[in-house]
């Protein structure tokens, strides 16, 4: 009789144990495949995106490193392609930062959301600090921003340069007066400045583009 009841208990036990490892393996499945349905989605909504406006920032730097950075007055195409490249970055800084993607982007890989905060909080300084005669002001800035900022669905992303281009050249819209700081920030960048600027959109890029897993096409550029 004993055994009996030794036998019962032992498979009611067992069938307890059972029933809690079950349990705690699909909650451990159900959390894995939500973070990496959160770790697709900051991807494809926001890191390519960045990825892409910083690098094709750094590009347009890299022309103007070459050229001289005056070609943003004596050349419309210039003018309108690196204020737009420049514009979808800081964006990008405020979207993540009103969307609240940071705290997402660190449950979904530890430390980078506190990297790309204190980068893209880095490159904003950068723009406060440079020594120019022309200043570019924190406001001024927010204004480049904003003006590429759009509402797709249920969240915010950036104007297409094409759409950007018509706001600029429409008079009317009073776009490229509010961005004439900008403009002028610009084209009186020193050599030295734009190459220390070019370096740190690099790194970002490249530490992006390993989350990604696109990588970046700045790795081999110097």
């Amino acid at each position: 009789m004993a055994d009996d009841v030794i036998t019962i208990i032992a498979a009611l036990i067992g069938a307890v144990i059972g029933s809690l490892g079950a349990k705690l393996v699909e909650e451990f499945l159900k959390r894995r495949a939500e973070k990496v349905s959160l770790q697709r989605t900051i991807v494809n909504q926001y890191l390519l995106q960045l990825q892409g406006a910083i690098e094709s920032l750094w590009y347009r730097l890299d022309t103007l490193k070459k050229r001289g950075a005056r070609m943003v007055t004596q050349d419309k195409y210039f003018e309108v392609s690196t204020l737009y490249s420049l514009a979808c970055v800081l964006a990008y800084r405020r979207i993540l930062l009103l969307e609240g993607v940071y705290s997402k982007i660190e449950q979904a890989k530890r430390d980078l959301g506190s990297f790309l905060n204190e980068r893209l909080i880095g490159i904003d300084s950068i723009l406060e600090n440079f020594q120019t005669s022309t200043p570019f002001y924190r406001y001024e800035r927010l204004i480049l921003a904003e003006t590429v900022i759009q509402r797709i669905g249920d969240r915010l992303g950036t104007h297409t340069y094409l759409e950007f281009k018509k706001q600029y050249d429409d008079s009317s819209s009073g776009v490229e007066e509010s961005l004439k700081p900008a403009k002028d920030f610009l084209s009186h960048l020193s050599k030295p400045d734009i190459g220390y600027f070019m370096e740190e959109l690099k790194q970002i890029a490249i530490r992006v583009g390993d989350e990604t897993r696109i990588a970046s096409s700045l790795i081999e550029r110097t």
